[in-house]
């Protein structure tokens, strides 16, 4: 998105959103050749622009007048003056009309200077009238007509009793009572009105001309936030009013469209109020034809792009679709008009046959058009003659009423003022509340990219330390600025969801490194779950924060990182109970991380481990106090995230879903299910309860190689035909190099991990895989304290955060070896064998091939059943340990079994019927892979290897 102003005197520029003055100081001067802009102080409408300033805040808004040094003479009264005064005189009819004056001691000049002020050749009779002024006035609420005959009312009673109380006649009191019985109707009128409606005043069709559209304007442009939120405030009690602030000419568009004629000058006149009074409620405008009478519509104009092009014949068959968002339909580019927020005001000055056709084509998609020097395909004619507007209706009624039209000035300075009250998001469906999310999205920046949001440079140098305080992380930009979502004040947890490339990996990738570039790796930990395969956060496991990543191609590793958290979960609540507090935000600084989980693809989590949905409604409910926080991404919630977690998770984000409902489900409202395809990272954010807000998520690709500024396009050409889209920028020097293209993800990952000083100081949240080999050495060395019996492999206890050595100690049993063929029962026993000989133990062995037992202090049976094939009811010899590998789980109560080591395989139901668990079944296919069933309960390990076998 970029941002219109006029360079003083007459050169439209176009500014990259966000962009300082420091950065196109230079490169506009450069472009319309004015050295004046290096130096001299920038204004923009008399307000002076700070250095650091951006484009698209205030003062530098769409429509604004650009200057160097001196301020430049308003076309219409100061802003400032319209909104300190406490009324306004103002022109509602001629044709220049809407002409707004501050009322101060010269009264009469100022009539003077209405009444002076020519009317385009014709007879100087205009209706003037005061209205009040003031920001709050403006945007108030209208106020009913019913408390004015509430008090008219009331007159007969007051004076009933006034004359009575003088004349001392009490007889006069009773004329009271007939004010009293006008009064009984409309207090029972307002006790039976529906709950929420103020009295008869709500849902009220309101009809004001072109002065109340530019006090609209002013107010809307100027209002400080305050006085907006307090204006919103009061329409919530007051109830819609439609057509407010204008509503003049909605009875004439019944039909679409609207046909004026008469003389060029005041028809031209006519139709600006028209349009005037339809662009204040956020439609974009398109003119055909006699575009150079229309020039002031470029602060409000959308793509010719959006215009149907096929014939009326090519359409039977084809219904089009007027969405929230737009207007979308076979004739219509989806990429443009699935952005416009309402159906578009086509302008057809004494077109072409084509541009009729085109407009009868819109207006059939839910375009207005209003149409000069032509009425064929209107109904609804408006002929402007002799001072007045003769109007001619659908269905043939006719009525004359007082010429009501605008200027060229007027419009100009009007759609100024209202394109940058459309940046900042100042409608008046926003200000009454009916306004929907979506209804700003053509105003969203179109590329955000993270270096816009974050502050890259310092990291790229290697800047260390704490980069900020708090736990607001920046995730993308809406119509007035930057929108966050704070851990702690909007958290502890988000729910995002999106269909397939909607952006949702992109959005994770920069909320992760926007946490990471905020905050060290002393305040932050990073665990991650990317059931995508690890193509969405892979590129991100090298942070210093990340203490943890499993994918879906290891779904046992995805419960022991849940085990792993709920470990942690544990050791955070003994932090907190040591130091005596409830909550991990009373802790001094530094002593505990916070956790941040994200998960990509939470539904297929859900779907391949479904018993860890308790678990997760669990940490979901806890995470707050102990600062553990969730972030769930999937496709479609329903159905995957529970009840018991939604009921925590406050702050919801949609991306593009296929169907309402589902986007329901996730903000409670429609709209982003008419988020646009061609968008990726268009959102609906909801925090709480409060109002849904659309917004441009931020990608950690390159962004748009656009120049800071450039000329805007002539107006009556399309953006394609424009000629000097330069991907260049100035340097500091002044000439032209190609733009730095900025970090990416990997690039930026280095440079955080450098800045940081290196790998990550925790340990792991969870351990990662069992390796494929461990020998006698690494074995030895897991072991925190000596323990009795002989080293057999390495356990892995993820409740526990650790590793630990498997010993089999004969006290506890007889030890069997569980497994197919060739599943490595012999490899467990040759490893015992080597731990009995290291400790000074005679070893004897019993094979198919000798069955006899030998005298020794460990016996080692191999294959139990070959051996009983030769020698039937073979018992081995009382008063010796035997370690005995076998395909039957049957056989081990003839033997005095006590501990069992499982091999395990591929096959989940053959490991499940020689014993093991159903939570670590068929998680083998590595050699060496087992599960020990000791006294403790099971345990998932690696078989230690022989080093003979090695």
């Amino acid at each position: 998105m970029t941002v219109r102003v006029t360079v003083h005197p007459g050169e439209d520029v176009e500014l990259s959103d966000g962009v300082s003055p420091a950065t196109f100081r230079e490169p506009l001067a450069a472009l319309l050749r004015r050295p004046e802009l290096l130096r001299g102080a920038l204004l923009a409408d008399g307000a002076s622009v700070p250095e650091d300033g951006r484009a698209g805040e205030r003062p530098l808004l769409p429509g604004a007048t650009l200057a160097a040094g001196r301020p430049v003479p308003a076309p219409g009264p100061a802003a400032a003056a319209v909104l300190r005064a406490s009324w306004m005189l103002t022109r509602t009819e001629g044709a220049a009309a809407g002409v707004l004056l501050p009322v101060t001691g010269g009264l009469v000049r100022d009539v003077r200077r209405l009444i002076d002020r020519s009317g385009h050749g014709m007879r100087r009779r205009h209706g003037l009238r005061l209205r009040r002024g003031g920001a709050g006035r403006v945007l108030a609420p209208p106020r009913s007509s019913a408390d004015v005959t509430w008090l008219l009312s009331l007159l007969p009673v007051l004076a009933s009793v006034g004359v009575a109380v003088v004349l001392r006649q009490p007889v006069f009191a009773l004329f009271a009572l007939l004010g009293l019985a006008a009064v009984l109707p409309q207090v029972l009128r307002r006790r039976s009105a529906p709950a929420g409606t103020a009295g008869a005043l709500a849902g009220k069709a309101y009809r004001a001309g072109p002065d109340a559209l530019l006090a609209f304007a002013v107010a809307a442009h100027q209002a400080s936030p305050g006085t907006w939120r307090a204006a919103r405030s009061a329409w919530s009690k007051a109830g819609p009013r439609p057509g407010w602030p204008g509503g003049m000419w909605d009875e004439l568009l019944g039909d679409g469209s609207v046909a004026v004629v008469g003389a060029p000058d005041p028809a031209r006149a006519v139709a600006r109020a028209v349009v005037a009074d339809l662009l204040v409620h956020g439609r974009p405008v398109l003119v055909l034809g006699a575009t150079h009478h229309w020039a002031w519509c470029r602060w409000l104009a959308a793509d010719h792009a959006m215009l149907p092009a096929e014939p009326d014949a090519a359409l039977a068959g084809r219904a089009p679709r007027l969405t929230g968002t737009g207007l979308t339909g076979p004739g219509l580019s989806g990429t443009e008009t699935d952005d416009l927020p309402v159906g578009p005001v086509l302008v057809v000055d004494h077109g072409s046959p084509d541009d009729h056709a085109t407009a009868r084509r819109a207006v059939a998609r839910g375009a207005v058009a209003v149409v000069l020097g032509a009425v064929a395909g209107c109904r609804t004619v408006i002929t402007v003659r002799d001072r007045h507007i003769h109007v001619t209706g659908p269905e043939g009624g006719r009525r004359t009423l007082p010429l009501v039209g605008v200027t060229t000035q007027w419009a100009e300075h009007y759609a100024r003022l209202l394109a940058g009250a459309r940046h900042l998001g100042r409608t008046p469906a926003t200000l009454s509340g009916a306004a929907r999310p979506t209804d700003a999205v053509s105003n969203l920046p179109d590329d955000v990219p993270l270096g816009g949001l974050h502050d890259l440079d310092g990291v790229a140098a290697g800047v260390t330390g704490h980069r900020g305080g708090s736990w607001a992380v920046p995730l993308g930009r809406t119509t007035t600025g930057t929108v966050t979502w704070d851990l702690v004040a909007d958290g502890p947890h988000l729910l995002v969801a999106g269909t397939t490339g909607s952006g949702k990996s992109e959005l994770l990738r920069a909320l992760v490194l926007g946490l990471a570039l905020q905050h060290p790796p002393d305040r932050l930990m990073l665990g991650l779950v990317d059931f995508k395969g690890g193509a969405g956060l892979g590129p991100l496991t090298d942070l210093p924060h990340v203490v943890g990543h499993v994918t879906d191609l290891d779904p046992v590793l995805a419960a022991r990182a849940l085990e792993g958290i709920h470990a942690e979960l544990r050791r955070r609540k003994t932090v907190l109970a040591d130091h005596g507090v409830a909550d991990i935000a009373a802790l001094a600084a530094g002593t505990m991380p916070r956790l941040v989980v994200v998960v990509d693809e939470f539904r297929a989590l859900a779907d391949e481990l479904p018993g860890l949905l308790p678990d997760l409604a669990r940490i979901a409910a806890q995470g707050r106090s102990l600062g553990v926080h969730l972030v769930l991404a999937t496709q479609r919630p329903a159905g995957a995230v529970s009840n018991d977690v939604r009921a925590n998770v406050t702050a919801r984000l949609a991306l593009r879903v296929t169907d309402p409902l589902e986007s329901r489900d996730v903000v409670d409202c429609p709209d982003a299910a008419s988020l646009p395809v061609a968008r990726p990272g268009r959102a609906i954010l909801r925090i709480g309860s409060s109002s849904p807000v659309a917004l441009q998520c931020a990608h950690t690709g390159p962004g748009e190689t656009t120049a800071p500024v450039r000329r805007a396009t002539p107006w009556g050409r399309s953006r394609d035909e424009r000629a000097d889209r330069a991907s260049t920028t100035m340097s500091p020097s002044g000439t032209r190099r190609s733009r730095a293209e900025p970090l990416g993800p990997t690039h930026l990952v280095a440079a955080i991990r450098t800045a940081y000083g290196g790998p990550a100081a925790h340990a792991p949240l969870w351990q990662p895989p069992l390796p494929e080999r461990v020998t006698h050495a690494e074995l030895a060395s897991a072991e925190h304290r000596p323990a009795p019996g002989l080293l057999l492999a390495l356990g892995d206890l993820p409740g526990q955060q650790r590793r630990t050595a498997i010993r089999w100690d004969p006290a506890d049993g007889n030890l069997a070896v569980l497994g197919r063929a060739r599943s490595g029962r012999s490899t467990a026993l040759a490893a015992l064998a080597h731990g009995a000989r290291m400790s000074g133990m005679r070893v004897g062995t019993v094979t198919p091939g000798s069955p006899s037992a030998p005298e020794a202090d460990l016996l080692l049976v191999d294959d139990l059943e070959a051996v009983r094939s030769v020698r039937p009811g073979w018992e081995p010899p009382s008063g010796v340990p035997v370690a005995v590998s076998t395909r039957h789980p049957g056989v081990v109560h003839s033997l005095g079994v006590g501990p069992r080591l499982v091999m395990l395989s591929r096959d989940r139901a053959d490991d499940v019927a020689l014993g093991a668990p159903a939570t670590v079944a068929g998680s083998g296919g590595v050699p060496g892979r087992a599960v020990w069933c000791g006294p403790t309960g099971p345990v998932l390990c690696q078989v230690v290897l022989d080093p003979a076998l090695t």
